[in-house]
């Protein structure tokens, strides 16, 4: 089920969420290139992808369908497991966004549960499902939006919920349950990974290398959206 336990920070639920978001140093490393790698989306996805691939597992990015039919929505990252397990991973990271009344130019986080509707959606994804799904965020957002994103998740949805530093450390705030609408799609493990329609992280690399040349000098935000 998802991302193994030693890849995780071993410490218990809630120890784990402040902990993580109480490193100081989280902030000035933000504005380097390594720290807005693991921040974009687009880093957050290749970061996914090389732990996952180390578990042993096949991975696919930025998934748009099974040849016919194309999904409802696209998979940022998508898991198949060697125990037949597919997990769908729904991924925010922070984006430039116009702020106050000069319109300054910032880097700024997702909000409070941004993603949840297409996480869910990749339980039912056009005809098929998945075992499991997460929605995953940015360390470096407003710590309040993180807190309440994990409780209304582990309290209303079957969603998982990960948050990735800018050290590229993966911290699972909620564990996912197994996907409630199973019996009512095609499970994806019963269809040749030929036919998944994804991009390569040769271009997802090339375009994160064109993000970071752009945004690495650009402020961040760390107040409420």
């Amino acid at each position: 089920m998802g991302l193994r336990d030693d890849v995780l920070k071993s410490i218990p639920y809630w120890a784990k969420a402040f902990t993580v978001l109480s490193y100081g140093a989280y902030e000035k490393l933000g504005l380097s290139e390594l720290g807005l790698r693991n921040q974009l989306e687009t880093g957050i996805c290749l970061r996914l992808r090389e732990i996952l691939m180390s578990q042993g597992s096949d991975v696919f990015l930025n998934v748009k369908g099974v040849r016919f039919p194309i999904f409802d929505t696209d998979i940022d990252v998508l898991e198949f497991q060697d125990n037949g397990e597919v997990v769908a991973y729904e991924v925010k990271g922070i984006r430039t966004k116009r702020k106050g009344r000069d319109g300054i130019k910032v880097l700024d986080g997702p909000g409070a549960l941004e993603g949840a509707d297409q996480a869910l959606n990749d339980l039912l994804n056009g005809e098929y499902t998945v075992d499991y799904a997460y929605l995953v965020h940015p360390a470096i957002m407003f710590h309040g939006y993180i807190i309440r994103t994990a409780i209304t998740l582990s309290k209303t949805t079957p969603l998982g919920y990960i948050i990735v530093t800018p050290t590229g450390e993966l911290a699972e705030l909620v564990k996912p349950k197994h996907n409630p609408l199973i019996k009512y799609g095609k499970h994806l493990s019963e269809i040749s990974e030929n036919n998944l329609l994804g991009v390569s992280p040769e271009i997802l690399r090339a375009h994160l290398e064109k993000e970071i040349s752009k945004l690495y000098t650009i402020p961040i935000n760390y107040t409420p959206n």
